[in-house]
């Protein structure tokens, strides 16, 4: 994603613009480098890639449990 932060800065003369970033998984340091550069961003969120065989454990059905730093599964289980 630098790059293209780079790229569009040079394309458009300036930073104070917003990028659109696809679906894919960026990591922390590229959105650093994108803030140090003035540039804000948009990222569009990934749907799950795939299901798990049982519906039920599908990722969307787990639920955070913030105050312990855990994943609670549709079981029950951490």
């Amino acid at each position: 994603m630098g790059a293209m932060v780079s790229r569009a800065k040079t394309i458009v003369r300036k930073c104070d613009f917003t990028l659109l970033y696809g679906k894919s998984y960026p990591s922390g340091a590229e959105f650093d480098y994108a803030y140090k550069q003035g540039v804000e961003l948009m990222v569009a969120v990934p749907e799950v890639a795939s299901h798990a065989p049982d519906l039920t454990f599908d990722v969307a059905n787990f639920v955070c449990d913030n105050k312990r730093a855990l994943y609670l599964c549709p079981a029950g289980q951490q």
